[in-house]
């Protein structure tokens, strides 16, 4: 009867795997974030666009209190706008970070899954060359009894003879 495989690294591999599955969550997670800090500074930069194009489409006829407080805004949006970049570009940075801690564990548990594949190859191979042993050995047993019998027959004719 077949020795069915066994992997003796078993418990690595499935550790290895659920620190993939945990780094993918990292790394979409903050894939999400960075691509909401973009949304967030386009949406902002359409804004402070269309605020650029009111005041320089109302400023001929706007009172002066009304321009500085148009200008104040856009200087907040800049602002705003400037920490934004600051964060996408470290949200970014973390993304990068993430990406490659996560093909890091992917590597690693590529490594022990070919290992895995290999020695189970190699067991199936053995066990073949087991069973191939052993059909070899019944048909020299067999053929060992069918020559044994023939002589007997031959005697027991020869006898009668």
């Amino acid at each position: 009867m077949p020795v069915a495989f066994r992997f003796s690294l078993e418990a690595l591999l499935v550790r290895r795997k659920h620190l993939e599955e945990a780094k993918q969550r990292d790394f979409a997670a903050a894939r999400r974030a960075l691509d909401e800090e973009r949304s967030t500074i386009e949406a902002l930069a359409a804004a402070r666009l269309q605020n650029m194009r009111e005041l320089a489409g109302g400023a001929g006829g706007a009172r002066c209190p009304d321009l500085r407080l148009r200008d104040l805004h856009l200087l907040h949006l800049d602002a705003v706008i400037s920490a934004g970049l600051e964060r996408s570009s470290r949200l970014e940075a973390a993304c990068r970070q993430a990406r490659d801690a996560l093909l890091y564990v992917h590597r690693e548990r590529r490594a022990v899954e070919k290992l895995k594949e290999r020695r189970r190859r190699a067991h199936q191979a053995k066990e073949l060359r087991r069973e191939e042993l052993q059909l070899d050995e019944t048909n020299a047993r067999n053929n060992e009894r069918a020559a044994r019998d023939r002589l007997v027959r031959a005697k027991a004719g020869k006898a009668q003879a």
